[in-house]
């Protein structure tokens, strides 16, 4: 996996990483397997080990429930994301975080604002 992220960032550079931090909880005890929820934290483990890696990458891990009441599908769409994202619930789920950060962390215009453009 390490690969993978290495050579992502060696052709686009990536200088922030934003990603869903895994919970603990009711949902995570019904997945498919027993192994799935061991799986995921050794991901995400992986995946912040690598973003903290460089001292100039900025990290940022918010929970499901700090991000989808904001990162609705009509802002999704907004930013064209939703389309993209069709029959992917874990890409779509990517994307509501990676907008949550692209506004509240690196200053880009609310989808909806009309700063953005919306009305």
């Amino acid at each position: 996996m390490v690969t993978v992220l290495e050579g992502i960032n060696a052709a686009t550079g990536v200088e922030v990483v934003a990603y869903e931090r895994f919970v603990v909880g009711r949902r995570a005890g019904q997945s498919s397997s027993a192994a799935a929820g061991e799986r995921t934290r050794t991901m995400v483990g992986e995946v912040e080990a690598w973003a903290r890696g460089a001292q100039w990458r900025r990290v940022y891990a918010r929970s499901a429930a700090e991000v989808k009441p904001w990162a609705t599908d009509l802002r999704l769409a907004a930013a064209g994301l939703l389309d993209l994202t069709k029959g992917m619930r874990h890409a779509r789920d990517a994307a509501r975080h990676a907008l949550y950060c692209a506004v509240r962390d690196l200053g880009l215009a609310d989808p909806l604002s009309r700063r953005a453009g919306a009305r």
